[in-house]
């Protein structure tokens, strides 16, 4: 993220309308961020489409939500034995701290991020919101990029000609002359599609040895038996959820498998 901030931000200005203006219009949008949308199962039912049919994003990101929510909750309930030990571990409420007073330094109530966890619960809520949306939300926007910049017309950078106003006749030639030059789309091209590769040193939910991926059991911090005991857990929830979208992907004209564990990164590498 600070190498987005410091690189790809100025980068990115000279093929965006927004041009130098770049940096503010990013920061004017975070003023909109609230922590209840990085909660996903709240964010879907608050825009109203956790039941629309054939959301397959939805459906994966919600299953993935569910496995992640147990394995974290097993994990802290192994850690803290009530909710004393939780409230009394310093280092934990200096890291809610932290987070409010200079990560959203300046934002609003620090966009919801809670300043201190009381419980077991609230803790396992907020370690999924950040597992989560670092690997799982990641991946569903990140690696498919060139999917939708790969088409310049589909979705341009930038425009050359002003917004048409509304009572104006728009043209094939009013659309063609407004679309960015062919630089300006090799670039957003080239961009989107370097951005939405895997990383070498990228580890999945899922490894496959045979293609060199990584998995949850090529590294860990966790040496105890029973957390080891969690994470083999985990492995085999998203073994049984990547069967689920196999299984569904043959019924399906166009796949969706955006969010099948063996192609999710467990952290943010790209």
């Amino acid at each position: 993220n600070v190498q987005s901030r410091s690189l790809l931000l100025d980068a990115l200005a000279l093929i965006f309308s927004s041009g130098d203006d770049t940096r503010q219009l990013i920061t004017n949008a975070f003023t909109q961020m609230k922590y209840q949308d990085f909660i996903i199962p709240d964010w879907f039912k608050n825009r109203g489409t956790s039941s629309v049919p054939r959301y397959y994003l939805c459906e994966d990101a919600l299953e993935l939500w569910d496995c992640l929510s147990q394995y974290v909750t097993e994990v802290v309930e192994l850690t803290y034995d009530n909710e004393n030990e939780v409230i009394s571990d310093t280092e934990l409420q200096d890291f809610c701290r932290e987070i409010t007073e200079y990560g959203f330094k300046g934002f609003k109530d620090a966009c919801g991020f809670p300043s201190k966890i009381f419980n077991r619960r609230e803790l396992a809520e907020y370690l999924t919101v950040i597992i989560f949306n670092v690997s799982v939300y990641h991946a569903s926007v990140n690696f498919q990029t060139i999917k939708y910049y790969g088409f310049a017309p589909g979705s341009p950078s930038c425009m050359t000609m002003p917004p048409p106003l509304a009572d104006e006749a728009i043209t094939i030639d009013r659309i063609l002359n407004s679309l960015p030059s062919k630089e300006i789309s090799e670039i957003l091209m080239l961009t989107s599609y370097n951005l939405g590769q895997f990383s070498p040193i990228e580890k999945f939910y899922l490894g496959d040895k045979s293609s060199g991926k990584g998995d949850l059991m090529d590294e860990t911090m966790l040496v105890g038996q029973e957390q080891l005991r969690c994470i083999k857990k985990l492995g085999i929830t998203m073994c049984e959820l990547k069967s689920r979208i196999q299984n569904r992907n043959k019924t399906l004209e166009i796949p969706y498998d955006v969010l099948s564990p063996d192609e999710i990164p467990i952290t943010t590498q790209t």
